[in-house]
């Protein structure tokens, strides 16, 4: 498994035990382009990871190279320095990250590859960091001035060539923004969406790519590639044989928004595609004999509360409530075909802006001429047993509801000749029934005159529905 490479095969031939992968290893050294770092070094006397702690000067160990991340600056140092971090596996399949610097780069890490198996005689053992943490454990290596590393040319099929530490789908609504550790996942790709651009908190721009992966139970959740790792995996996640395909992630984050649970990726990130291990082998038979599934169950927070539309209404702004998200049951009874879906947005507030004379003016950042671009936004009626409520959806959701992308969106309104092809896709909507997640407003949910931005659309699951009902029946 290379840096910046999606996996398809891999290099070895491997057996797996339990997310373990052990290595059949059948190198020779005729085949071997890369000299050791010291070849004449004479086999040192190797402790296994379980064994180290940092209250000893140096070690000695023996283990193979998991994973290698590319080299890039901490900005929280002083002065800027390189860094680049390589897992290391041993014979007990335990796993520990070595972290090098500046001139140890220069001196080993060009040596260092994915797969090769080191002896490394006097290395550092320090505390490792309490946040991000790549795999389990207390402590990480560090290299010292008189480290030295060997390369092993012979046989070691007792090392396994990598560990994956994988979280059920149920067991994340209980990680949520837990940064001590990441997690590893694996499912298969039923959907990957187009890059798209996105503004952050910050008011920057940057990329992204969702791929939505199942589990053998039919749970689904998206995973959000951000642009620091997306321009690696790209071009082969845009392949369409990618749909139905196994993939691992290593390293994500288990973040929320608006009530629905999504991955994240980190910069340690990546993704093995068409894994050998046993979960992937059950998995690919799974999907194989239920390829006709047509429906899947979101991993939600399951924190969110439902609730009608007169409930909702009834609630009042206080610090209690004030960052609930309420799931409401409710059918599209109007909209407004006559007003425009779309507005000229600041390309830094995202406010809307007001032509003046050949410019664009932002009342939002007090600019006389700005940056635009198209922002969508439709307003709708609610209905459901108990009230209406007016809402106000904006840009995915917009998209999603039309069942289009944005891209085609804006060509659609671009052109005016497809002025009723936008127009039908509004009517078709009508007296359709979604779940609506909507937050509570800062001056309450009862004036009639302020609609609601809607957070998240969800279609009904009615077999999930059900279950929901004859709950709340038995606990009465």
């Amino acid at each position: 498994m290379y840096d910046g490479m999606l996996v398809e095969n891999n290099l070895f031939d491997v057996q797996v035990h339990e997310g373990i992968v052990a290595s059949n290893d059948r190198r020779s050294t005729h085949n071997n382009r890369q000299m050791p770092i010291h070849n004449k070094m004479q086999h040192p006397e190797y402790q296994t990871f379980d064994k180290l702690n940092p209250f000893r000067i140096h070690w000695n160990i023996k283990a193979r190279v998991c994973r290698i991340w590319h080299q890039f600056q901490d900005q929280r140092s002083s002065h800027q320095k390189t860094i680049m971090k390589v897992l290391l596996i041993d014979e007990k399949s335990d796993q520990m990250l070595l972290t090098l610097e500046d001139n140890e780069i220069k001196s080993f890490g060009k040596n260092l590859r994915e797969g090769t198996i080191f002896y490394i005689k006097q290395v550092k053992v320090v505390d490792a960091s309490k946040t991000y943490r790549i795999v389990p454990g207390d402590f990480q290596l560090c290299l010292r001035q008189d480290s030295r590393v060997e390369e092993i040319i012979e046989d070691c099929n007792n090392i396994p060539s990598d560990r994956f530490h994988f979280k059920n789908f149920d067991q994340l609504p209980q990680l949520v923004n837990k940064i001590e550790q990441l997690i590893d996942v694996i499912g298969i790709v039923v959907n990957v969406s187009g890059v798209s651009t996105i503004r952050k908190r910050d008011n920057t721009m940057t990329q992204k790519l969702d791929v939505t992966i199942i589990d053998a139970r039919a749970k689904s959740i998206l995973m959000t590639l951000w642009e620091e790792i997306l321009s690696f995996y790209k071009e082969q996640l845009s392949c369409p044989a990618t749909i139905g395909k196994d993939l691992i992630a290593t390293s994500v984050l288990v973040r929320e928004f608006n009530g629905n649970l999504y991955l994240s990726s980190s910069y340690s990130t990546k993704l093995i595609l068409d894994s050998e291990i046993d979960e992937a082998k059950h998995l690919r038979t799974w999907y194989a004999d239920n390829k006709e599934l047509r429906s899947t169950t979101p991993i939600t927070d399951s924190n969110h509360k439902r609730a009608t539309i007169a409930e909702w209404k009834s609630l009042r702004p206080d610090s209690a409530t004030s960052n609930v998200v309420v799931g409401i049951k409710a059918t599209i009874s109007r909209s407004q075909l006559d007003q425009k879906i779309w507005y000229l947005a600041c390309i830094k507030c995202g406010k809307k802006t007001l032509k003046n004379e050949e410019n664009n003016y932002c009342p939002g950042c007090n600019l006389s001429s700005t940056e635009t671009y198209p922002r969508y936004i439709m307003r709708l009626t609610l209905t459901d047993h108990t009230d209406t409520a007016n809402v106000v959806l904006f840009d995915n959701e917009v998209a999603q509801l039309l069942q289009t992308s944005k891209d085609e969106l804006s060509s659609l309104i671009a052109d005016e000749n497809e002025a009723d092809k936008v127009a039908e896709k509004i009517r078709s909507i009508l007296w359709k029934s979604f779940i609506f997640y909507l937050k509570m407003n800062g001056n309450g949910n009862n004036n009639p005159n302020q609609a609601c931005p809607i957070k998240r659309i969800s279609e009904i699951n009615y077999a999930a529905e059900s279950k929901r009902l004859l709950s709340l029946i038995s606990n009465r």
